[in-house]
């Protein structure tokens, strides 16, 4: 992969979470969303125009911040990303079952998650009471 597509990839992510956490990728937004990450507006300006990549400490805080991995703000591998939202997933369920007081057994859950190469991951997930 050549770094123009890294950067072109990084700036796509980069402006979908920002706008998911609520900072406009352009204008005073944009400013509050450096101020926020303690980093100088001109340095996210040249992010989301692909001038330039983060360094390693301000993909760390950007990271922490949006709540997403470096792997995927620069490559785009949701890979951690789908790990954690099964197990939120499976907890929510555990969680369900007990509340409604479902006799103790055994429930497997089959997803099927498109990635981005259109391959099929499936996942099964077993909870016990």
């Amino acid at each position: 992969m050549e770094i123009e597509e890294i950067k072109k990839g990084f700036v796509e992510r980069l402006r979908r979470e920002m706008t998911k956490k609520g900072f406009d990728v352009d204008g005073r937004k944009m400013s509050a969303f450096a101020k926020a990450f303690k980093i100088p507006s001109a340095t996210v300006h040249s992010w989301l125009q692909g001038r330039n990549l983060p360094n390693g400490e301000q993909l760390v805080i950007l990271c922490e911040k949006l709540e997403c991995s470096a792997d995927y703000l620069l490559f785009g591998t949701e890979n951690e990303r789908r790990r954690a939202i099964r197990r939120e997933e499976d907890r929510l369920i555990y969680d369900l079952l007990k509340i409604l007081k479902i006799p103790k057994q055994e429930l497997t859950l089959k997803v099927k998650l498109e990635s981005l190469d259109d391959a099929k991951i499936k996942s099964e997930a077993q909870i016990d009471d």
